[in-house]
C-alpha cells in the first residue's frame, strides 16, 4: 500500500508487464509541479517528471518524494543495503518547498534512479517495473494532431411514459460541464464513468415508477403485498446494482478529487447522495415485502391446518348426540368362589404337561379380498404424501435467511466464548436449527423453482454440521494473568477466526468485529507509550500493531459494502470549496464597495 504517490493517466493496461525494449534505458527528471489537494494555496505537495528514455519509446510519470523513499526502503529490504546506490539527501528540519531543496532533490532522484536502471537485476525487479507504471507513451498513443478529443462522461434519462416521474432521479449534467470519462488509477483499476451513471439513472428510474404504482394503490396492503411479490426480482437487482455503482463513483472521488474541477466534484456527490436514497428506498422495499411473505406463510400454515382437521358432521347440522353414561352400578359383583389349595382328592390328579399344541389359524387370502399389510402400506404413503407441503421460492428464501442470521449469530458468540462450558448450549442450538432444517428439507415438495433453494437448505445444514465439529474439538488455554501482551495477542487471534467465519453479507456482525479492532487498535496503543515494557515487549507490541492493520486491511477488502467515513470525507471537501468560493465572492463585494 503506497501513500502519495501520483501518476498520469494511461491509455496502455496496468497489467502488462514491463518489458524493457532497450538494452540501456534511461531516466530524466526534467520538472517538478505542485499539485493542490484541497483546491487550497496551503495544502499541496511536490510532483517530480520522469521519463522514461526506452528506445524507441518514451513513457512520463509523475511521483513524489515519499514514494522514491518507499521503492529505496523495498528494494533495501530485497538486495541489501550494500547494493544500493545511494539514495537523495533529506533532512527532517529543512523546509521541503524551498526553490534549492526541490532542485537538489531533483538532481540527486535522476542520478538515483539511471543508477537503478544500469543494474540488471534492479532494473528486471518488480518493485522497480510497478514504480515506473502505469506509462503513458510518446508519441505512439498519443492522438494525432486534428484527431477528435475523448468524449466526457454522459448518460441520459430512459424514454418518457405515461407514468409520472416519482422522487428519485439522477441530477442531470449542467450545461457546458465536460466530466472526463475514464479514470485509470494506481492499481490498474480503469473505471468508465458513463456505464456508471448510466445504470444507476435507469435504476433510478425504475425505483421512480414502481413508487408511483406503489402509491396509487393507497392503504390496500394485500395489492400492494401481491405487487412487491412480483417485483421481488427486479428490486433485489436493482439494490445490487445502485450498490455498485456507487462504490464505483466513491472511488472516483475519493482518489481523483484534485483531478477535477470544484463543479464537477459537487454534481458527483448529488449524484451519489441520489444512489444512496434509492438504496435506502430499496431496503425499505425488500423489509416489507419480508413481512408480507411471512405473513403468507403464516396464513397458508392456518389454512393447510383447516383442511387437514376430521370433519364428519355436514355444516349447519347439530352436534352428535351421546348415550348418557350410567355413573350407577346396576349390578353388584357376585362373590367369587375361594381356592381352596389344599386339595383331598387324589383321584384327579393335575397334568402339569400340555398333551395338544395350540393351532394357529392364519386367514385365508383369495383373489377377491385385498392383502390388509398392502392396505396399511398405501395408507402410510398416502399419509406421507400429505405430509408434504407445497411452499414458494420467497417463502423459502425468507426462512432460509431467518436460520442463517441465526447461525451467524451464534458462529460469533462461539468465537467469543473461553471454555467448554459456553460452546455447549451452543452446539446445542446449532443442532436444533440443522434439525428445521432438514426437517424444511424432508417435507417441502421441490420443483422446477424451489429446487436451487432446497440444494442451499441442505449445504446449510453441512455447514452447521462441520462448525458443530469445529466447535466441539477446540482447546481452550489459559492465558498467563501477568501477560498482558499475551492476552491481547489471544484477543487478536479470535478476531481474525471470527473475521473469516463471518460471511459478507452480515453487516451487523462486521460492525461489531469492526468496532472490536477500534478498541484493541486504542489499547495497543497505549501500551506502547507505557513504561513498565522492556525493549523485547515493544518489539511484540509493534509486530502486533502491524498484525492488525494486516487485519484491518483484509476486513475492508472482505466487507466492501459496509457503510465507512468515506462519503463523509467526499461530502465536507465539497462544503470547504463552497465555504471558500463565498468567501472569495464577499471579499470581492467588498473590494467593490471600498473602490465606490
Amino acid at each position: 500500500r503506497r501513500s502519495g504517490a501520483m501518476h498520469v493517466s494511461s491509455n496502455r493496461p496496468a497489467t502488462v508487464t514491463r518489458v524493457w525494449k532497450s538494452p540501456n534505458p534511461s531516466v530524466t527528471i526534467p520538472s517538478t509541479r505542485n499539485v493542490s489537494m484541497k483546491r487550497m494555496e496551503t495544502d499541496y505537495w511536490t510532483v517530480y517528471k520522469i521519463v522514461v528514455l526506452d528506445a524507441p519509446d518514451t513513457y512520463n510519470v509523475e511521483k513524489r518524494f515519499s514514494a522514491f523513499s518507499e521503492l529505496h526502503s523495498i528494494l533495501c529490504d530485497l538486495f541489501g543495503k550494500s547494493s544500493m546506490p545511494a539514495f537523495a539527501k533529506s533532512s527532517f528540519f529543512e523546509n521541503k518547498f524551498q526553490k534549492e531543496v526541490i532542485e537538489r532533490r531533483r538532481v540527486d532522484l535522476e542520478r538515483y534512479m539511471n543508477a537503478l536502471l544500469t543494474n540488471p537485476a534492479l532494473r528486471n525487479s518488480a518493485p522497480v517495473k510497478d514504480f515506473l507504471q502505469p506509462f503513458e507513451a510518446e508519441p505512439a498513443q498519443r492522438p494525432a494532431m486534428g484527431a477528435a478529443a475523448p468524449l466526457p462522461a454522459q448518460y441520459e434519462p430512459p424514454p418518457a411514459s405515461d407514468t409520472p416521474a416519482g422522487p428519485y432521479f439522477l441530477p442531470p449534467i449542467p450545461q457546458g460541464m465536460k466530466i472526463p470519462n475514464k479514470f485509470v488509477f494506481q492499481t490498474g483499476e480503469v473505471i468508465q464513468l458513463s456505464p456508471v451513471l448510466q445504470e444507476a439513472c435507469n435504476a433510478l428510474q425504475y425505483l421512480s415508477t414502481s413508487y408511483h404504482n406503489l402509491t396509487s394503490l393507497g392503504s390496500d396492503d394485500s395489492k400492494r403485498g401481491q405487487v412487491l411479490m412480483q417485483q421481488a426480482e427486479s428490486i433485489e437487482t436493482v439494490s445490487q446494482s445502485l450498490t455498485q455503482q456507487s462504490l464505483y463513483l466513491e472511488t472516483v472521488l475519493k482518489t481523483s478529487g484534485n483531478r477535477v474541477s470544484s463543479d464537477i466534484a459537487v454534481h458527483l456527490t448529488a449524484c451519489l447522495s441520489a444512489m444512496e436514497q434509492g438504496i435506502q428506498y430499496t431496503q425499505e422495499l425488500m423489509q416489507e415485502l419480508a413481512i408480507f411473505s411471512s405473513l403468507q406463510t403464516a396464513l397458508r400454515d392456518s389454512l393447510r391446518d383447516d383442511v387437514e382437521a376430521p370433519h364428519d358432521a355436514e355444516p349447519g347440522s347439530p352436534p352428535p348426540s351421546y348415550s348418557p353414561i350410567n355413573l350407577k352400578k346396576e349390578e353388584e359383583e357376585k362373590p367369587k368362589e375361594k381356592i381352596d389349595l389344599r386339595k383331598d382328592d387324589e383321584k384327579s390328579p393335575i397334568n402339569l404337561k400340555k398333551e395338544e399344541k395350540e393351532s394357529i389359524s392364519y386367514p385365508e387370502l383369495s383373489a377377491d379380498k385385498p392383502n390388509p399389510i398392502e392396505l396399511k402400506k398405501d395408507e402410510k404413503q398416502e399419509e406421507s404424501e400429505a405430509s408434504k407441503a407445497v411452499l414458494d421460492k420467497a417463502e423459502l428464501q425468507t426462512e432460509l435467511y431467518a436460520l442463517r442470521k441465526r447461525v451467524d449469530a451464534l458462529l460469533i458468540d462461539s468465537t467469543e466464548a473461553q471454555s467448554k462450558e459456553e460452546t455447549s448450549p451452543i452446539i446445542r442450538q446449532l443442532q436444533d436449527i440443522r434439525a428445521d432444517v432438514r426437517n424444511t428439507f424432508d417435507v417441502v415438495v421441490p420443483t422446477e423453482d424451489t429446487k436451487s433453494v432446497l440444494n442451499q437448505f441442505r449445504m446449510l445444514g453441512a455447514e452447521i454440521a462441520e462448525s458443530c465439529e469445529r466447535i466441539a474439538s477446540r482447546e481452550y488455554g489459559k492465558v498467563p494473568q501477568g501477560d498482558p501482551i499475551s492476552n491481547v495477542e489471544s484477543k487478536i487471534f479470535d478476531i481474525v477466526q471470527a473475521v473469516h467465519d463471518t460471511p459478507v453479507s452480515d453487516l451487523t456482525a462486521a460492525k461489531a468485529l469492526k468496532e472490536r479492532m477500534k478498541k484493541i487498535k486504542t489499547l495497543l496503543r497505549q501500551m506502547r507509550h507505557h513504561e513498565g515494557f522492556s525493549k523485547g515487549q515493544l518489539a511484540r507490541l509493534e509486530d502486533l500493531q502491524e498484525n492488525l492493520s494486516d487485519l484491518q486491511h483484509e476486513f475492508g477488502k472482505k466487507f466492501k459494502a459496509l457503510p465507512s467515513k468515506k462519503r463523509d470525507v467526499a461530502q465536507q471537501t465539497v462544503l470547504e470549496m463552497r465555504v471558500k468560493q463565498a468567501q472569495k465572492h464577499h471579499q470581492a463585494i467588498e473590494d467593490d464597495m471600498f473602490g465606490l
